[in-house]
């Protein structure tokens, strides 16, 4: 029998939309049933849930918070130490170059429909984002958050008030950035086939703040937890969550 692949994202990335939009006086309860996502699933933070349904529960929660940029608020407010055992192995980065392979790296326990990689062009990298089979508000919520989060990320390394000079967004979006956001001295480019965020090349060899051994223990077996596509392996994985 072919295997079948049904992407999916972890409970607990979808807990942050609900927090937001709920304090924006969205009816969270009403749009995830409306979404096909069970409330007792915000009991397992680490379980799967379907990427189509989390992306429709993010675009009808932004349109009942009325804005269509929760995820860059979500992803402006979200640390490393916010991330757990992902987190911590991305606070031991040597560099912003590390940086940037290491969240590539562990970016599928997190999204097994979007992938992001490094492309080269010239005097300046690209870190890109593609979500696969789905466009529209919901995915660019999530786009518009692993940006966001990285911009506020490789402010450790290169100061508080760094922006990156140029974005490319999928997603033509019909509503300015508000004020203070992370992106506002970027150039935005709106509709371009693949988002991504431009960084300069000498950027990459820039030390992130040393983080002695001894203090912080880098967790163990991380790789155990990525999500997978499969469809047998997904029942497993959620059974032993919900167990």
């Amino acid at each position: 029998m072919a295997s079948r692949s049904i992407p999916v994202t972890r409970v607990a990335f979808l807990m942050r939309y609900a927090e937001l939009a709920r304090q924006m006086g969205a009816p969270v309860d009403s749009l995830l049933a409306a979404s096909g996502i069970p409330v007792e699933l915000f009991d397992h933070p680490a379980a799967a849930v379907c990427l189509k349904s989390a992306y429709k529960f993010g675009e009808s929660a932004c349109r009942a918070a009325g804005t269509e940029h929760l995820g860059l608020y979500i992803g402006m407010n979200t640390s490393l130490e916010d991330l757990g055992p992902v987190g911590e192995h991305l606070k031991h980065s040597t560099t912003v170059y590390d940086y940037l392979q290491r969240g590539i790296r562990l970016y599928n326990m997190f999204n097994s429909g979007q992938r992001i990689w490094l492309s080269d062009h010239g005097e300046e990298v690209r870190l890109n984002m593609a979500t696969v089979g789905h466009d529209g508000v919901g995915p660019y919520q999530s786009q518009l958050e692993t940006l966001s989060v990285t911009v506020m990320a490789l402010r450790r390394a290169l100061g508080p008030y760094w922006a990156p000079g140029k974005i490319g967004l999928a997603f033509r979006s019909k509503e300015a950035f508000p004020e203070n956001s992370c992106f506002e001295e970027a150039c935005i480019l709106k509709g371009v086939q693949t988002s991504y965020r431009a960084i300069p090349r000498f950027a990459l060899g820039v030390r992130f703040p040393y983080i002695r051994r001894q203090e912080q223990q880098l967790p163990e077996c991380i790789e155990t937890h990525r999500l997978t596509g499969d469809l047998t392996d997904l029942v497993q994985l959620q059974i032993e969550e919900l167990l």
